[in-house]
């Protein structure tokens, strides 16, 4: 059984620490590279990009971008970035630009064109049936939770146990033993007594004829 728990706390202590490094790795990337990840949550580009699906995309100017690119745009009217495929666009000497998106398993273009946008963020690739993993453990209480559950698992699987007490049988049988054994020494002391008394005597005489 403590190898079972030592098994599952290492199991989570190695998932608190995957998802750290990912988490701190996902950061630098974002602030340095303008990596960020992005979840899928409806089907509007299916097949191409599957519900549950962990986009990984870049920040790039809107200048670069080209008709057939997979792109998300912060949407003002949806309050949420909008990952679709580009159809059309209108380049501006500001290098800004005006994007028209429609989604691979839409009949029809987005209702709205998305206009003064000026960075977006490209796909590079994707990973499907991981967003809801992420999503939890990219909430702080999840994280908090794996690791203390990890951590008691394996404080609880190398806590001393306490010694089974002694078998009143073999204590029993212990007692009669020294018992038996015990009374074995008197006759040897008493042997032994017996024997100096006559080299005692001798002594005595001769030391009584000397006088």
């Amino acid at each position: 059984m403590r190898k079972v728990l030592l098994f599952l706390g290492a199991v989570g202590l190695w998932v608190f620490a995957a998802f750290g490094v990912l988490a701190a790795v996902t950061t630098v990337a974002g602030i340095f590279f303008g990596y960020q990840i992005k979840l899928i949550s409806t089907g509007s580009m299916v097949p191409t990009l599957p519900i549950g699906s962990a986009v990984l995309t870049q920040e790039r100017s809107a200048s670069t971008v080209e008709v057939g690119d997979i792109v998300a745009i912060d949407s003002e009217r949806l309050g949420a970035p909008v990952i679709h495929r580009v159809t059309e666009i209108e380049h501006a000497q500001d290098g800004t630009a005006t994007i028209h998106m429609q989604g691979d398993a839409n009949t029809a273009p987005d209702p709205f064109p998305y206009e003064n946008v000026a960075e977006v963020s490209a796909y590079v690739f994707h990973v499907p049936g991981v967003a809801e993993a992420i999503a939890f453990l990219g909430q702080p209480l999840s994280i908090l939770g794996v690791g203390a559950v990890a951590s008691v698992l394996i404080f609880w699987a190398f806590w001393p146990r306490k010694r089974p007490a002694t078998d009143p049988a073999q204590s029993a049988a212990s007692d009669e033993h020294d018992q038996a054994a015990g009374p074995l020494e008197a006759p040897v002391n008493a042997t032994l007594h017996a024997d100096d008394r006559p080299r005692r005597a001798r002594r005595e005489k001769k030391e009584f004829g000397h006088v």
